[in-house]
């Protein structure tokens, strides 16, 4: 499972591909993640700009101007950077697609999670893990 520090690399990594940028298209290969990803994602997260990335634990939340997208990657996602017209190969997912870039989620297990929650209904708790892993994940990387 990703720990920590590989989220947060994870993170920095993508960070400046798509703050401020707008979600422009979504393409659900596989729905059957840990949990089954909501058919109604594209139709949430197209013209959605997003504001902030932020690690959460080991969730990557994608704060949006109308909520979240939450991504967790399991035990052996990854999320790349890639054109959006690369083919997708065995075990790649879901595109994110933002104008010229998108992001892909491979997940050989798929333990990985993509959901979305409006801002009025998510509220992170103890359950995505501690705050205060942040500055000692940020510290050690």
């Amino acid at each position: 499972m990703p720990e920590l520090p590989e989220v947060e690399i994870t993170r920095r990594g993508i960070e400046p591909f798509v703050i401020g940028k707008t979600i422009t298209g979504v393409a659900v290969r596989n729905r059957n993640l840990r949990q089954r990803i909501p058919r109604k994602l594209a139709r949430v997260l197209v013209g959605q700009r997003v504001k902030r990335l932020v690690r959460r634990g080991k969730y990557l939340l994608f704060e949006c101007d109308a909520g979240s997208l939450i991504v967790h990657l399991g035990m052996s996602g990854s999320l790349r950077v890639i054109e959006p017209e690369t083919l997708p190969r065995e075990h790649d997912h879901v595109d994110l697609v933002f104008g010229g870039i998108a992001l892909r989620l491979r997940d050989p297990r798929r333990f990985g999670l993509v959901s979305s929650r409006s801002a009025s209904i998510f509220r992170p708790s103890s359950s995505t893990g501690p705050r205060a892993a942040a500055e000692s994940a940020s510290s050690s990387c």
